[in-house]
């Protein structure tokens, strides 16, 4: 994600300003609209000042997966979702969505709100309600999930939300934890990660148990009952594919506390395939709100 859209900054500072201007510091108020067609938008500037811009709005703004607000989307349509910590920053409180809504157009799927079940905790900082995501990469490569007992719960990789609903279930802190052949191939992301202090790496699985408080007898039987599931190609998760393996108790490790986490809003305004944003006209059929657009995440029902 950086390197897209560190490319695509780098290209738009480029444009001539007659062309395109980005304003920093500002934010959209309202949409304007007039005879059933958008106009512009009303914007704050840095100074507080009031501003109208003029033509064709694309509405990029993206979800609402941190909207805390007191019109919170996610206390409207997913109330018992909307206190758990999200991958998405201040910037994610559904405004764009809220700004078609204040035209009138037609919403999809607002209730759809995936939950991903790891995002890292961080130690230094563990109430923060923005966490970084722990992707799927960790696991893919061969991380697994334990409680904080040292026991694993949960096929790896299973489907986000059978993953997060047996997260769910446990009690105590959770961990993802890698070895040493593991972070071979995610050298990148463990230096990133370690450098944030989101995962610490460990000499050994008895220096990683005695630091998060497992028994490390406990822990080194855990691993050596997944390395036999491994030789049997499948264990009682039904889990058959098992990357890193043996996992052996005198190598490195890497561990990091992960929780669930709000990552993205499936619904959104509704734009039909010209990707015009559309309203609920008097008889109940779709009508296209002109010069009104909508890309990404602020959209639904894509």
């Amino acid at each position: 994600g950086f390197a897209i859209m560190s490319a695509l900054m780098k290209l738009l500072e480029d444009y001539p300003p007659e062309r395109l201007q980005i304003k920093t510091g500002t934010k959209m108020r309202s949409l304007i609209e007039a005879d059933g067609s958008v106009k512009g938008i009303e914007v704050v500037g840095e100074e507080g000042k009031s501003l109208s811009l003029y033509g064709s709005v694309v509405l990029a703004t993206g979800g609402y997966a941190n909207d805390h607000s007191s019109d919170s989307l996610l206390a409207e349509h997913t109330p018992h979702l909307k206190d758990l910590p999200t991958t998405n920053g201040p910037w994610a409180e559904g405004e764009g969505v809220k700004a078609a809504l204040g035209i009138g157009a037609a919403t999809v799927d607002m209730d759809k709100v995936q939950v991903h079940p790891t995002g890292f905790v961080h130690a230094e900082d563990p109430d923060n309600k923005t966490k970084f995501l722990c992707g799927e990469a960790l696991r893919g490569e061969g991380g697994l999930l334990l409680n904080s007992q040292g026991r694993r719960f949960v096929n790896e990789l299973d489907l986000r939300d059978a993953v997060t609903a047996k997260m769910n279930e446990q009690s105590g802190r959770k961990y993802i934890v890698l070895n040493a052949k593991a972070a071979v191939d995610l050298g990148a992301h463990l230096g990133f990660y370690t450098f944030k202090k989101l995962m610490k790496k460990y000499d050994s699985s008895r220096a990683l148990a005695e630091d998060l408080g497992m028994d490390p007898e406990a822990l080194a039987a855990e691993l050596k009952a997944y390395n036999r599931s491994a030789e049997q190609k499948c264990d009682a998760f039904n889990k058959t594919v098992f990357p890193a393996v043996p996992f052996e108790t005198d190598e490195e490790y890497y561990a990091g506390e992960v929780t669930p986490v709000l990552h993205y809003t499936m619904g959104g305004i509704r734009m039909n395939p010209k990707a015009q944003i559309m309203r609920q006209g008097p008889g109940g059929d779709l009508q296209v709100i002109h010069r009104l657009y909508g890309a990404g995440e602020v959209t639904g029902g894509v």
